[in-house]
């Protein structure tokens, strides 16, 4: 038909999401890692999990995410319900042990229980927290935020930096063939014949540092 325009032909990454959008699981599975991300960045940036390090319960708390195990917090001063407080000693006398008798070593040991149950900021510890406690009375969920970020930020950048070499690479061997894609095959698998583990502890080995560089 004269004079007719011509449809607009949708782009390949339109077609994509266009197809995408109707898998429910798919969408689904997107806004999951969406979360992830997001989370990712907020504890990157330092609003979530910045204190991860300090110890703010008691050891081993037990997990109680809905605050149901200790809605108050335990008093410091009066030490009630807190393990760090009480009198272990009593309890492990040998028979014959009389109580009058004066432990010099009671207000030592006193005044070391009143400082482990209080955190550096002043603050008591909390008998619970929402998955619990590591033995030193870290919080496990700010310790798995924490966790999190450092495991998709390593995943991500060692995906990128195995990407950008793997497409050199084959852009090289494909474009000079010959001699260059036969030095290029041999490194490839002399280096898949290794054990993965080994390479990478020998790769630690060599860089002799610590860090997230070091792991990606």
């Amino acid at each position: 038909m004269a004079g007719a325009r011509p449809k607009t032909q949708k782009g390949f990454w339109r077609l994509a999401w266009e197809r995408f959008s109707c898998d429910r699981i798919g969408m689904a599975s997107l806004a999951i890692v969406l979360c992830f991300l997001i989370v990712v960045i907020l504890a990157l940036l330092g609003v979530i999990a910045k204190d991860w390090g300090r110890e703010v319960g008691i050891p081993h708390a037990p997990p109680d995410f809905w605050g149901l195990a200790s809605p108050d917090p335990p008093n410091a001063a009066s030490g009630a319900a807190n393990p760090f407080l009480t009198n272990a000693a009593e309890p492990m006398a040998p028979v014959g042990w009389n109580s009058s008798v004066h432990d010099p070593l009671e207000e030592t040991l006193q005044k070391l229980r009143e400082s482990l149950a209080i955190t550096e900021t002043g603050e008591a510890r909390r008998d619970s927290l929402p998955l619990g406690g590591d033995r030193w009375g870290r919080d496990v969920l700010l310790k798995t935020i924490k966790g999190s970020q450092t495991s998709l930020l390593v995943g991500l950048t060692a995906a990128l930096v195995a990407t950008l070499l793997g497409t050199l690479a084959g852009a090289l061997a494909g474009y000079f063939g010959g001699l260059a894609d036969n030095a290029l095959n041999w490194v490839y698998n002399v280096l898949n014949a290794i054990p993965y583990l080994l390479l990478i502890l020998a790769v630690a080995a060599v860089l002799q540092q610590r860090g997230i560089m070091t792991i990606v």
